[in-house]
């Protein structure tokens, strides 16, 4: 896989707060589209835990607080479609360190024993970031799924983009990480 996905490779997404590339079968999740939304219900139907993780997604979006949601629907058959989900909250004077350490704070109360996150440090073309890789116990009917959170402070905002993946798949997954970070321009 290039280093960095190109246009011609990946759909370029547009964002208030940045830009980014997606690989071009990726959908993005457009909540306030009925056919799309219907199509979504017929991945979940059967499926409580997606139909479940669908809905907080949504109202998540609705919100605001979730700026973007895209998923790998070739991956949805196993009931979880891989996915990605873009947070941007103020930096609220933080240093990198301490937004780092919340964040690995926060996702030890909620990770699978012996799978508490572990960091790795990137540094990009647009700059530092940092990786806890973890798994959580939220995918299907409450096993694990395997997530990436990846963080970046750029003009006081904190930057959230978290890749989810099956357990056994992170090894795939982990090959879009850097290619979609390094996509990333912030505004």
């Amino acid at each position: 896989m290039p280093k960095t996905l190109k246009p011609a490779e990946g759909q370029s997404v547009s964002l208030a707060d940045l830009e980014l590339t997606l690989p071009s079968s990726w959908k993005i999740a457009d909540f306030s589209n009925s056919e799309w939304k219907a199509k979504m219900a017929e991945l979940a139907k059967g499926n409580a835990t997606v139909a479940s993780m669908m809905s907080m997604m949504e109202e998540a979006s609705r919100s605001g607080f979730i700026k973007l949601v895209a998923f790998d629907l070739a991956t949805a058959g196993s009931g979880f479609a891989d996915n990605i989900n873009v947070i941007v909250t103020p930096g609220q004077g933080l240093p990198f360190a301490k937004l780092v350490a919340a964040n690995d704070e926060q996702l030890r109360t909620i990770a699978t024993k012996g799978h508490e996150p572990k960091l790795e440090r990137k540094m990009l073309a647009n700059g530092q970031w940092a990786i806890l890789s973890s798994h959580v116990p939220t995918g299907p009917n409450g096993k694990d799924i395997a997530i990436k959170t990846c963080l970046a402070l750029h003009s006081d905002k904190a930057y959230t983009i978290t890749f989810s993946t099956l357990p056994g798949k992170e090894d795939q997954a982990a090959s879009l990480v850097e290619p979609v970070l390094d996509s990333v321009k912030f505004k």
